[in-house]
Order: structure tokens, then C-alpha cells, then sequence
């Protein structure tokens, strides 16, 4: 009978559980184990052995676990997984446990990553779990070293048990340090209900491309008076073919005449045929030094010069959980985490990238200008917005308006 400690990668197994834990209790309690070490192998004297094994370093490591028979598994650090943690407990590890009529166990400490099976499982929202939560308070065997350590935390920050780090590693809590989010999004801040009043607006539209993942799509409009980028509408979907992704492009070609199409040029090939074959203007997206322009939009979120209509739900979704890759952050590297999607993220990137909103120049009156200039360019404008004809004027409104120039100019009329 063979019992699985499963970790993020096989070194982390075997710094966790090897020597202060499994050859501590073997020593303890005289179990006589024999252990391999190139195996990370716990063997027992009645045949029963317990094997260290890392499933998170790639999809390979995880399909290593196929085919085998276990009677426990238990996963550490459930809320660190970036390989996809539904396909190892429920296409892997469940066919491994059937033949004992197995268990499958689940730990670890929450973290920024809301968008996970364990997250979903250790808040109720996955059934058949049984769920079962501590914190570092309701371990007795360290009380007294855990009051002192957090004694000390206070004296450099009196307000630490207010923050995330705190409350996820302390108090179990699943709460997002919103330092760690990738896009400083802020509802108050970049949230509006509708465009602003009517006037001539650019549109651009970025596309991110895929087939497994979302192909997305993401609407977003400015004007040469208004140093704001409003994100209007967007959209994604998985499994689309080229003529899916042409069918939705036109789509948005005829809802808003973008002025520019962004679109993601990895597949070289496939941009080409969307191209030549639908005749799309299409335009490469910038993709280089992304880390450093995702900092300059979001100064243009901390300046409320990122704004987000209702249909770009979906949108905020992405930027209210998407955070970086912890693990490859602590080496300098700053990508994405691999779990969360990022798709429309991205489309919206290749479009803010693209756009000139940063040129604005606000309107300033004149009140030396002639009123009659003042007032045909606002008839000029109201006539574009409504897409008169000089027939589908109506008599009233006519008469009003040249009642009101001949106030201007002090004409009796």
C-alpha cells in the first residue's frame, strides 16, 4: 500500500518532509523504515512505502503519478499550484485512489491566487470536500513562540495583523494584497456608466489571439480633449477558429470603425491569413518591455485616466485577481502567474499601447471668438452625433437657432 506526499516540485518535497519529518519519526518511534534517497522512498517493514513527489515543476512531473495506486495522497501548499490543480486531483489522483477506496487531502495557506481549485474548495464553492480551517493561534505546541513573534512584528509595524500577508499566513484568511495585483484597477477610481457627453471619438481595438486559451478582444476610445482611455466593450471566447476570429472582428469593425485593429503577432502565420484571406487591417502589437509599459498604464489608473464601461466586466474580473508569478518574482522575474488568465489583460495592453489619449488637449473657451463661429461649431457637432440631413431638421429648432443669432449679433428679429 503506497501512500503520495505530493509538493510544488521534488526538491520542496524533500526539504519539507525528508529529514525533519520522516526520518524524525522513524528515529522516534523505532518504525525501522529503510529510506532510497534517488527516490525520495519512505519503505515500511509490512511493504508499505511513502513516495516524495514535485507535480507542479511541469505537466510531465504530473503525469508520472498516472497509472499508480495509492491509498493517501496528501498535496501541500494547494493555493501555490500553477499547473492546472483540477486536472491532477481529478483526471490524475482520483483514478489512483479508487482501488483502496482512497483520500485525497489538501493543504496549505491562502494566497493571492483566487482563481484555483483549492481556492474554490477551501471556500465552500467546490462540494464534496470536507474542509476543515486553523490559525496560527489554534496551534497549541507554539503558542507562546508565535505570541512572541508577533510581539516583534508589532514593534516594526504596529499594524501589521491589518495586512494581507498577515491575515493569509497567520489567520487562514483569503484576502488579496492588492500591492500584489498586476493592474492597479480601482472601482471608485476607473469605473464610469457611460461615455461622456457625444463627441468625435477614436476607437482601437486590441485582439489576443488563441485557441485552448480565449482569443479576446477588447473596444477602447478616446478624443483629442479628454486625456482618459475608456475601455467600452470586450469579449473572449476558447476554441475559435480563424473564421470565428474574422466573423467577431467584423463585427466590432461595423459597431465602432476602429481606427486601428492591435493584434497579437506570435502566430505570424495565422495574422497573415486573417490578412489576406478576411482582408482585416490589421496591425502588430507591441510586446516588448511589457513589464515596464503595465507600470505606466498604471499610472494612467492611479490618475483615473483608465475608465471601464459595464460590458468590460469581464475585463475588470482579470485585473481584480491576476497577479505575478511569486516564485519567479523572487528571482527578478516578473511574468504572470500561469494559473490566472490574462487574455483580455493583454488585448487591453496592445490597445491602451496603441492609443493617444496621453496627447489630450482640454477645450478652452475664447471669449473673443465670434459667437457665431461658437455656435455653428456646436450645431456642427450635434448634427455628426444624430447623422442629420439639412431635410430632417425640424422647423422649431430651426427657428430657435436663428432667433439666437440674431441675439448675438443685436439684430431685431
Amino acid at each position: 500500500m503506497s501512500i503520495a506526499y505530493v509538493a510544488l516540485t521534488r526538491a520542496s518535497a524533500k526539504a519539507i518532509m525528508w529529514k525533519d519529518i520522516l526520518k524524525d519519526i522513524n528515529k522516534k518511534f523505532s518504525l525501522g523504515c529503510k529510506f532510497h534517497g534517488t527516490e525520495l522512498k519512505m519503505m515500511f517493514p509490512n511493504g508499505s512505502e511513502l513516495i516524495l513527489v514535485g507535480a507542479d515543476a511541469s505537466p510531465e512531473e504530473m503525469q508520472k503519478l498516472l497509472g499508480q495506486k495509492f491509498k493517501l495522497v496528501v498535496i501541500d501548499e494547494g493555493s501555490m499550484f500553477r499547473i492546472d490543480l483540477e486536472q491532477l486531483v481529478y483526471s490524475t489522483l482520483m483514478p489512483a485512489v479508487a482501488d483502496y477506496n482512497g483520500q485525497i487531502v489538501m493543504i496549505g495557506t491562502p494566497s493571492n491566487n483566487t482563481k484555483s481549485l483549492y481556492f474554490d474548495i477551501t471556500t465552500g464553492k467546490e462540494p464534496g470536500w470536507s474542509v476543515h480551517q486553523w490559525s496560527a493561534k489554534d496551534n497549541t505546541h507554539m503558542i507562546e513562540k508565535w505570541e512572541s513573534q508577533l510581539a516583534f512584528m508589532k514593534e516594526k509595524n504596529p499594524r501589521i495583523e491589518e495586512t494581507a500577508i498577515f491575515k493569509q499566513m497567520y489567520l487562514g484568511e483569503w484576502v488579496i494584497d492588492l500591492d500584489a495585483l498586476i493592474y492597479k484597477y480601482d472601482p471608485e477610481l476607473n469605473s464610469v456608466d457611460k461615455l461622456p457627453e457625444k463627441r468625435r471619438w477614436n476607437y482601437i481595438m486590441g485582439i489576443d489571439l488563441g485557441y485552448n486559451d480565449p482569443t479576446a478582444f477588447v473596444v477602447a476610445a478616446y478624443r483629442e480633449d479628454d486625456p482618459a482611455l475608456y475601455f467600452v466593450d470586450c469579449y473572449r471566447k476558447s476554441g475559435m477558429i480563424l473564421t470565428d476570429v474574422a466573423e467577431i472582428t467584423e463585427m466590432f469593425i461595423a459597431k465602432y470603425d476602429p481606427s486601428f485593429i492591435v493584434v497579437d503577432n506570435a502566430s505570424k502565420q495565422a495574422v497573415e491569413e486573417l490578412v489576406q484571406r478576411f482582408e482585416l487591417p490589421l496591425t502588430a502589437a507591441e510586446k516588448k518591455d511589457k513589464f515596464d509599459f503595465i507600470q505606466l498604464m498604471n499610472t494612467d489608473f492611479y490618475g483615473g485616466n483608465v475608465k471601464v464601461l459595464p460590458k468590460c466586466a469581464d475585463l475588470v474580473t482579470e485585473w481584480e485577481a491576476l497577479v505575478w508569478d511569486e516564485r519567479l518574482k523572487e528571482m527578478g522575474k516578473y511574468v504572470e502567474h500561469p494559473a490566472l488568465p490574462n487574455h483580455l489583460s493583454d488585448a487591453a495592453l496592445y490597445a491602451w499601447r496603441f492609443a493617444y489619449h496621453y496627447t489630450a488637449k482640454p477645450k478652452v473657451f475664447n471669449p473673443s471668438a465670434d459667437p457665431m463661429d461658437e455656435w455653428w461649431e456646436k450645431e456642427s457637432e450635434k448634427l455628426n452625433e444624430k447623422e442629420d440631413t439639412y431635410d430632417e431638421f425640424e422647423p422649431d429648432r430651426v427657428a430657435e437657432a436663428i432667433t439666437d443669432l440674431a441675439g448675438m449679433r443685436g439684430l431685431p428679429f
